[in-house]
């Protein structure tokens, strides 16, 4: 019987005021029986998690007076853990220095496992866009490839203008140009790209338009390059030269692309057609040397994209050396764009992600245990205080609840030592991974995130010490 989940169900009538709560259970009840009925019982759980929480605000939520934990007694709490730590600077200094290792280890972990998964999320079409790539069986073995013909894109986006927002041809590698402005020379890496690119991948542009590649004897420029050139002034409109195929006009900049995108690296961004020059157009089925990209329209699968086109290839090519095409993702660029004998296979960047992932957590499990460890290894000299406060008349909770106390404390010391930290060693550590990571300070859920992190850590680490130091008994103590 698929009846109310009874954890939140409790929690909500524990917490909400007794006049709101048979209402508000009603109302709870009624939701979560019509997302079933037009959902699933996951949705409806999950529907119904989301709606007690809605319901725990402010006004509806009981109002406690207790004498254990009272706003002035917490903040007694929090100056005695400062005193025992001011007290004991060589043991505050090992406590706190530990843990903030220990976490800022986790945190720059972390943030290298974030950007692995959010690798080219910083294009704003990520879910649409799709490589066209093949299978086919050369030399007698089945291989993948993405290298294409600009007939291909040509084709397509001919054909199928209902399914494909946007068909792109891109020179399938770096190209490496001599680009020159007045006396001053460059040897600089960028792609051959078709206009439309511009706006599919969503680059960001700083000045100019989606529409500056759509003249032949144009450039685009990457942010940190167009100020090696041009200093701060605006370079829109100027001319300069491009190897020997002439003078091109800039018209735009876009801000230099994050290394955690496929595209990252490229100084500029030409017409395709400045690459042909006229020594190839775009229905040539001969010259593979393109990769091709495709937008899907609303509605249209990664499955219906790849069954629309699987053929378009073969009545170009001879009959021995038929492929079968396909759209792969965006998505699994990065981490699933391992393929044999025609199927994906792990990637084994995938593992190393995991591994890390596995590092960071048992860094920060240690420094958590060693300050357990400290924590108890202390208990001798914190005993007679917990005597006299037990024969005072203090309860075992109120011990526990001052003792976590202290934990949170150093747990939050230690997490603003650790973001110092961060901050310290970032640019080391984006230049051994080779990534362009930074604190993102002004992220509401990096605040919320680095916050329950603290708390779950603080409360994890002072656990075992406060469950043991308050159960000393007063007379043997």
């Amino acid at each position: 019987m698929n009846s109310l989940p009874e954890l939140p169900t409790k929690l909500l009538v524990a917490l909400i005021k007794r006049e709101l709560a048979e209402e508000v259970l009603g109302d709870l009840e009624e939701k979560f029986y019509q997302t079933l009925r037009r959902e699933s019982l996951f949705k409806a759980k999950l529907n119904y998690w989301y709606q007690v929480f809605n319901y725990l605000r402010p006004f509806a939520i009981k109002k406690y007076r207790s004498n254990l934990i009272n706003n002035n007694m917490q903040l007694h709490y929090f100056k005695i853990g400062y005193r025992n730590l001011s007290r004991n600077k060589g043991y505050s200094f090992i406590n706190i220095g530990g843990l903030a290792m220990g976490m800022a280890v986790a945190m720059l972990i972390g943030m290298w496992v974030y950007d692995e998964f959010s690798f080219n999320k910083y294009h704003d079409n990520y879910d649409k866009i799709g490589q066209v790539m093949f299978h086919g069986t050369f030399n007698g073995e089945l291989e993948t490839n993405a290298v294409v013909c600009t007939g291909l894109g040509t084709y397509i986006k001919e054909t199928y203008p209902n399914k494909f927002d946007k068909a792109v041809l891109l020179r399938w590698r770096f190209e490496e140009r001599l680009i020159s402005y007045k006396n001053d020379h460059y040897l600089e890496d960028g792609y051959f790209i078709q206009p439309e690119g511009l706006e599919m991948f969503s680059f960001d542009l700083i000045s100019g338009t989606y529409d500056g590649l759509n003249d032949l004897q144009t450039i685009m420029l990457s942010e940190s390059f167009a100020k090696r050139i041009f200093g701060e002034e605006d370079p829109v409109g100027e001319v300069i030269q491009f190897n020997e195929q002439g003078e091109l006009t800039v018209t735009g900049v876009y801000k230099d692309i994050p290394r955690n995108s496929k595209f990252a690296g490229a100084e500029y961004l030409a017409p395709l057609d400045v690459y042909l020059y006229g020594w190839a157009d775009l229905n040539v089925w001969d010259n593979q040397n393109m990769f091709l990209f495709l937008q899907l329209n609303e509605g249209v699968s990664w499955s219906e994209a790849s069954a629309l086109i699987k053929d378009a290839y073969n009545p170009h090519r001879s009959p021995d050396r038929q492929v079968e095409l396909f759209v792969h993702p965006m998505s699994e660029w990065h981490l699933n764009s391992e393929f044999e004998n025609g199927q994906l296979v792990a990637n084994p960047r995938v593992t190393i992600i995991w591994l890390y992932s596995a590092i960071g957590l048992a860094v920060l499990l240690l420094a958590c245990v060693n300050f357990m460890n400290l924590s108890t290894a202390r208990s001798e000299n914190r005993a007679r205080e917990v005597g006299v406060r037990k024969s005072m008349g203090s309860k075992r909770a109120q011990l526990i609840y001052q003792f976590l106390s202290e934990s949170i404390l150093v747990a939050f010391l230690s997490f603003l030592l650790s973001l110092g930290l961060v901050a310290l060693f970032m640019d080391s550590f984006n230049d051994i991974a080779g990534k362009d990571m930074g604190i993102p300070w002004n992220q509401p859920l990096f605040w919320l995130a680095g916050i329950s992190f603290t708390l779950i850590t603080g409360m994890l680490a002072g656990s075992y010490p406060a469950l043991f130091l308050s159960g000393f008994n007063a007379v043997r103590s």
